[in-house]
C-alpha cells in the first residue's frame, strides 16, 4: 500500500516518459536508446503493434522507431513535442515493403501504401492512438490506393479526414496532415489521466 501512496504522489503511475523501449530485433529497430523513453502505454503500443506486424508482415522490414522522449520527458531538441513520453516517430515503408535508412524524405511515388496502412491499422487496432501526423500528399496516396481496392469510402474518411473538414483536437484515431512529415509518421497515444491527489 505504501508503494502506491507514493507512486501516485510522486507521478509514477499517472505516466512520464519512464519506460525505454527495449530493443527487439525482427520487430523494431531503435534509432537511439537515450531518446527512447515513454510511458508503458506507447511502449506497450509499439511493442504489440510491431510483433503483430512482424507475424501477419514477415516479408516487410522491422519498424524503424525514431524518437520518442529522454528519460523522464522535458523538451527535446528538434522537437515541440515529445516531451511527455506518450508520442513517437516511426518510419515509412516504400516500394517493396523496405524501410529507409535514416528518417529522409520520401515522395508519395516512393512510399508503399499498402505496408504503411497495414502500420497505421495496426497501431489504431490497439485503440490508445489519439492520432496519427503524416505529410498530405502520403495521405492522399494511402486514400487512394485504400479506394482502389475497394476499402468503403465512409471507412476511410473516417481515419483520413477529407481535407477542408473541421477537425477537433479531442478526436482520436485520425490522421491528419502535419508539415514536415514526409519522412516519418507521428503517432500519439492517449495521455494519462492526471494524478489524483491524496488527501
Amino acid at each position: 500500500m505504501l508503494t502506491l501512496v507514493l507512486a501516485l504522489t510522486t507521478g509514477a503511475l499517472a505516466g512520464g516518459a519512464t519506460e525505454r523501449l527495449p530493443e527487439a530485433p525482427g520487430l523494431l529497430d531503435r534509432w537511439d536508446a537515450d531518446r527512447s523513453w515513454g510511458t508503458p502505454l506507447i511502449v506497450d503500443t509499439l511493442l504489440h503493434a510491431t510483433r503483430r506486424m512482424a507475424w501477419e508482415n514477415p516479408h516487410l522490414d522491422p519498424v524503424t522507431v525514431g524518437d520518442l522522449s529522454v528519460r523522464g520527458g522535458g523538451p527535446m531538441f528538434g522537437h515541440s513535442t515529445h516531451d511527455e513520453g506518450i508520442d513517437a516517430d516511426l518510419g515509412l515503408f516504400v516500394r517493396g515493403g523496405r524501410q529507409p535508412d535514416g528518417f529522409t524524405d520520401v515522395t508519395a511515388d516512393d512510399l508503399d501504401a499498402e505496408a504503411t496502412w497495414k502500420l497505421i491499422a495496426t497501431l489504431l487496432d490497439t485503440e490508445n492512438v489519439q492520432f496519427i501526423l503524416l505529410d498530405q500528399g502520403h495521405i492522399d496516396r494511402i486514400r487512394g490506393w485504400l479506394a482502389s481496392t475497394g476499402y468503403p469510402q465512409e471507412a476511410i474518411d473516417a481515419v483520413f479526414v477529407p481535407t477542408g473538414t473541421r477537425l477537433t483536437w479531442d478526436r482520436r484515431g485520425v490522421v491528419r496532415h502535419a508539415p514536415n512529415h514526409r519522412s516519418h509518421l507521428h503517432v500519439r497515444v492517449t495521455p494519462p489521466p492526471p494524478a489524483v491527489p491524496l488527501n
